[in-house]
């Protein structure tokens, strides 16, 4: 998904970012994201890239591939990349297993947070 400027401004429910993720949005790009709807997609598990400028660089129907660990979207459609801020290991190991609830269960189970 490709947003404007502020996306998901409002109320801080992380119900909107986990309703995204349960569409089958797999990652959202925006020119800017409200705080909150930053931290509570990655409290869910769903990928989120602020790129300054994505509108210009991709129009309706265009496929895209994001790689958070090369810091790279790549429009499949034209055969284009961007680069951004790779995220940190950590936020990319909370999206992978699925948000944060997985990942402190993780981490108690591994001993590395008490019960």
């Amino acid at each position: 998904m490709v947003a404007g400027t502020n996306m998901g401004c409002g109320h801080d429910h992380f119900q909107a970012n986990l309703a995204v993720k349960e569409c089958g949005i797999s990652c959202v790009i925006a020119e800017s994201f409200d705080r909150n709807f930053f931290r509570n997609c990655i409290a869910v598990g769903l990928p989120i890239v602020e790129y300054k400028g994505i509108k210009q660089h991709v129009k309706e129907g265009d496929e895209l591939e994001v790689d958070l660990s090369a810091g790279t979207i790549k429009n499949l459609t034209t055969g284009k990349s961007l680069k951004f801020t790779p995220f940190p290991d950590f936020l990319q190991e909370i999206i992978e297993i699925g948000g944060m609830d997985p990942y402190a269960d993780k981490m108690v189970a591994a001993g590395k947070v008490g019960k």
